[in-house]
């Protein structure tokens, strides 16, 4: 058994809310059904605002790019998040290339699962019984076990893949469901218009290899084991902001507050939101620069608070105003 000194280790909380609004490989692994996201544009009886906004070049670079917009997208969600209101959909009408983290119909359900299963998996012979304390094997099981799944299906998988697939599994006993993720609901607008292109920025593989950098130390087992406790909470908490429109409380819920209350976990929170946002600000840049209007919809913490994609845009003298 190795052992560990807990004391010295950071817990990492709130990563698993910064998972579920910065990837969306779940939609991508779990087989989302077509019929159900295309029921959800008609279910509410009133339209969510949402995470919009519009986006117009800089005064002295009117040639060079054209308008555009952004959507900050949640990856699981239900029927009370649409209709999503009309000037995202009259954008949609609107736009010729929507880019999104993953596009749906790229690349092969079947094969998806045996890239997870590849980079979820211990290395041959190990198990959590070696790497864990048997009270912390005791809390993954329980864990497990929770959501119907049997112990004995994760003794080989590394927790943090395990966690994350619980807290899906979780949300969707709740009736929350990739199936009505937002980002999957305008691939499939958009798809139903002849002359608008989807393209994905990262790759299934990409967003895998970002997962296995996440810490996977003890410590960081148990406080995924307590968020995971929390994600009812949170996802109902993330889900009210975005409705709302209101981007500054799931900023402060997502990310200023767990960096000021672990700083230690700054490196994370650059690798998941801060470095993606500057690639994906760069491939908008460039999907606009050729004379198109894209619309970029992308996990919703990407574009909110300091450094997110509306920010950087901003800074480099784009108009970027919200609509609600």
């Amino acid at each position: 058994m190795t052992s560990f000194n807990l004391a010295r280790l950071p817990r990492p909380r709130h990563l698993l809310m910064a998972l579920a609004l910065t990837t969306s490989f779940a939609a991508q692994a779990l087989d989302p059904s077509a019929e159900a996201s295309e029921r959800s544009g008609v279910a509410a009886e009133s339209a969510v605002t949402g995470l919009f906004w519009k986006v117009e070049p800089p005064a002295d670079a009117k040639e060079k790019y054209a308008p555009g917009y952004l959507i900050g997208t949640v990856h699981i969600a239900d029927e009370s998040y649409y209709p999503l209101a009309q000037p995202i959909m009259q954008a949609i009408d609107n736009t010729d290339v929507l880019l999104v983290e993953l596009d749906d119909a790229q690349g092969d359900q079947a094969e998806n699962m045996k890239l997870f299963t590849s980079f979820a998996s211990l290395p041959k012979g190990q198990t959590i019984d070696d790497l864990y304390s048997p009270s912390t094997v005791k809390k993954l099981e329980q864990a497990v076990g929770s959501v119907g799944v049997p112990a004995d299906s994760i003794r080989k998988q590394k927790p943090v893949y395990t966690v994350v697939t619980l807290t899906v599994m979780q949300a969707m006993r709740q009736g929350l469901s990739p199936e009505y993720g937002i980002d999957l609901y305008l691939s499939r607008q958009a798809r139903k218009r002849p002359s608008l292109k989807v393209k994905g920025l990262e790759t299934f593989e990409g967003q895998m290899k970002l997962l296995d950098k996440l810490p996977s130390d003890e410590k960081a087992v148990l406080g995924y084991l307590e968020e995971f406790q929390q994600a009812p909470e949170m996802y109902r908490d993330m889900g009210d902001a975005w409705k709302a429109g209101n981007g500054g409380a799931l900023y402060q819920a997502a990310i200023a507050e767990p960096m000021r209350e672990a700083p230690e976990l700054k490196p994370f929170y650059e690798m998941l939101f801060f470095e993606r946002n500057e690639s994906m600000t760069t491939g908008f840049k460039q999907c606009l620069s050729e004379n198109l209007r894209c619309m970029l919809a992308v996990g919703a913490g990407h574009m909110v608070g300091p450094g997110g994609i509306a920010d950087l845009l901003r800074k480099q003298g784009f108009r970027v105003t919200q609509v609600k």
